[in-house]
């Protein structure tokens, strides 16, 4: 979901008649977002239940609030809307095992090694401008979440990404130190 969709009025409409009606009248294409199953990928993720996972841009939760049935979840949303939104999501839908934090993830500080896994559905291509090169803000990116992974922890990479397997696949040190899947 764009940051446009995710304003004041869609905020107070999820607080007042509950967010899958507000998401419902006030979000373009609100059926493919909220879609559960753009989570599907977790049935092959190979972590057990309750594993420690973080899910960087998480949008409108359509995967945070679905993976947080099975583990424990931190939603890490850079947009204030998204969070906001999702906040609210996770009060009226009683995910005891979804914490929200809003931040950026360069200049958010968390403990070295304590994911199991981290998912990023189609924030890579957000790293960064397509006008510069694929290397340096995406790789550069990739990186300062490289430390937030447990030591067989996995890197699940979705959606629209200009990074793929050859590019990964050049960064030995990625690949070397931890799994990598990747799900169109």
């Amino acid at each position: 979901c764009t940051a446009k969709a995710i304003d004041g009025s869609l905020i107070a409409a999820s607080l007042a008649e509950g967010w899958r009606n507000a998401v419902a009248k006030h979000v373009p294409d609100a059926g493919r977002l909220m879609d559960p199953a753009r989570a599907s990928f977790q049935d092959i993720l190979p972590i057990p239940p309750n594993s420690k996972v973080l899910e960087v841009g998480a949008g409108l939760g359509a995967v945070s609030a679905e993976l947080a049935r099975h583990h424990s979840v931190l939603a890490l949303e850079s947009n204030w809307g998204n969070a906001r939104f999702l906040a609210i999501r996770k009060a009226q839908d009683r995910l005891r095992r979804l914490t929200v934090l809003y931040g950026d993830p360069a200049r958010t500080r968390l403990y070295p090694g304590q994911f199991d896994a981290i998912i990023l559905n189609g924030v890579c291509k957000l790293a960064g401008s397509f006008d510069s090169p694929v290397y340096p803000a995406q790789v550069h990116f990739l990186e300062t979440l490289r430390p937030w992974l447990a030591p067989q922890g996995i890197l699940y990479v979705a959606g629209e990404n200009r990074l793929g397997w050859p590019v990964l696949l050049r960064r030995r040190r990625l690949e070397a130190e931890h799994r990598i899947l990747t799900h169109s």
